[in-house]
């Protein structure tokens, strides 16, 4: 399924906000979060007028006290501070590893980019480097890719490097023709995919009704996985639902959701 839409691929080019993922996982959710490329000059607004650095985002999404796994692209100036910051809470870190769009090149992932042109050699260097940003990662995330992730020669050697790490991969499904789940089939990767994104119509109905949607589908089968990013309303609709989430399901991070698929 392409989820992918115009409004959608504006925001893609925020290189902030989407530096960083939350992930929500639930047993009956995991969230993907930060993209913090952009230097303390920038800041978002928050509600009362606030202007925040990309830290003290992350660090307005650690105060609301929930098992969300943060998955944070290679090369970010705040990488290293924002995974301490979830490490010392007790979540999980993820690599939100920067993948080949359709829309490439008009469409850029970022630095540190796995590219459907690079030669094995070079798209295994590339990821080790990206690996090594991040030290302490369990697991990974594309953000993007929705090229890469539908060329099969490709996704084998990148399984084969999380397998040789013992990382898990969770799916964005950023594509419809993803062929992910059969990749982490072969390598034997635990493995689990998105079920909703949370956030990529701003809009503070329909992010409600998504997080309604990832308890109805957690409720039906046991888990689920959604994925929002560091914005204002994401924020401030996340805030609001928690009393909810919490009472439907069990929010848990993404190590605990995934599986090795048989």
């Amino acid at each position: 399924m392409t989820i992918i839409d115009i409004r959608y691929l504006r925001d893609l080019v925020d290189s902030f906000k989407h530096s960083l993922n939350l992930i929500l996982g639930a047993t009956y959710v995991a969230i993907d979060i930060f993209n913090p490329h952009q230097k303390n000059s920038v800041a978002l607004e928050f509600p009362g007028g606030f202007r925040l650095t990309p830290v003290q985002v992350a660090e307005k999404f650690l105060e609301l006290d929930a098992a969300f796994t943060f998955s944070i692209l290679p090369f970010s100036p705040f990488q290293k501070i924002i995974s301490h910051l979830a490490n010392d809470k007790g979540l999980e870190v993820m690599l939100h590893l920067p993948m080949e769009p359709m829309e490439y090149p008009a469409v850029k992932p970022g630095p540190g980019a796995l590219l459907t042109t690079m030669s094995p050699d070079q798209l295994i260097s590339q990821l080790e480097k990206n690996l090594e940003t991040l030290p302490t990662i369990k697991g990974v995330n594309n953000h993007m890719g929705s090229k890469l992730t539908a060329e099969s020669n490709q996704l084998y050697q990148i399984f084969s490097i999380l397998k040789k790490r013992g990382l898990f991969f969770v799916d964005s499904r950023t594509t419809a023709k993803t062929l992910c789940e059969p990749s982490a089939r072969m390598f034997k990767v635990p493995f689990a995919q998105r079920d909703v994104f949370i956030d990529h119509r701003q809009q503070p109905e329909f992010m409600r009704q998504q997080i309604i949607s990832l308890i109805e589908i957690a409720s039906q089968h046991g888990q689920a996985v959604g994925i929002a990013h560091p914005h204002v309303a994401t924020y401030t609709i996340l805030k609001e639902m928690l009393p909810v989430l919490k009472e439907k399901v069990q929010l848990v991070p993404a190590s605990t959701i995934v599986k090795i698929i048989e």
